[in-house]
């Protein structure tokens, strides 16, 4: 996708004037002091750039976010409580979806990053079990290598954020979720080509109803499995088939 092609985040200029150009992040609890107190936050797909985890300092908050309407906030929310919202918003099929092209294209189950059309939003830790951080590629105009394990993240060329990782592992991130990006994009267009009659699915270009199956597949096992049914997988996928259709 073109950097032309992404969504660009619309600072607000009356907010982010109060702050300096350049943060460094690996530094949070100067972060916290400059930080606004907000009982509940919602993300914004559209606004929020940067979230990072402070639940391991020894603060009230677990969370600050940078948005680009609201500036920097602080929440005793999680990281992985305000992610969740993210995902709640999403289609059924997003999440295995997701995973589906992540072991296709050889990319890390644990660090799986949020894509809905041009949103992305990439971890920076392990995201399975625990909060971590996450930045943006929204307005992301460049990153560069600082001493150490460190990287500037530059949003908007205007606005700079070290943070405590190497530029080689943001380089690897955001080149896989730009590739998971470019996958995603086209299985829906093939999803919208197999609806409207012009494209049957295959194994070779595979689309998002195999998705949708599998999920349904695994709910229909889960029923029968927690219902203490004996039953086989071809009983599983005859429900299914009774259900969704025989492809």
């Amino acid at each position: 996708m073109s950097n032309r092609d992404k969504r660009h985040i619309s600072f607000n200029d009356a907010i982010w004037s109060k702050y300096p150009n350049l943060l460094d992040l690996t530094k949070p609890l100067s972060i916290l002091a400059v930080a606004q107190a907000r009982h509940f936050i919602k993300l914004s797909m559209h606004h929020t750039f940067y979230l990072l985890d402070v639940s391991q300092l020894n603060c009230v908050e677990n969370a600050i976010i940078f948005d680009g309407q609201q500036g920097i906030l602080k929440t005793t929310q999680t990281t992985r409580e305000l992610i969740r919202e993210y995902w709640v918003q999403a289609d059924l099929w997003h999440r295995p979806s997701l995973k589906y092209w992540a072991q296709k294209l050889g990319i890390t189950q644990h660090k799986i990053p949020f894509i809905k059309g041009d949103v992305c939003l990439i971890p920076l830790g392990a995201n399975t079990q625990k909060s971590t951080s996450w930045f943006s590629t929204a307005s992301l105009t460049d990153h560069i290598k600082r001493t150490g394990k460190q990287t500037e993240l530059v949003y908007d060329q205007r606005l700079r954020l070290i943070i405590p990782v190497s530029t080689k592992v943001i380089k690897r991130q955001l080149t896989d979720s730009q590739q998971m990006q470019v996958v995603l994009n086209q299985t829906m267009a093939r999803q919208l080509q197999f609806i409207t009659g012009e494209l049957p699915p295959s194994e070779s270009s595979p689309s998002l109803w195999q998705c949708d199956r599998t999920l349904a597949y695994n709910l229909i096992h889960f029923a029968f499995q927690s219902r203490d049914l004996v039953f086989t997988s071809q009983d599983v996928q005859q429900t299914l088939n009774t259900y969704l259709g025989k492809f």
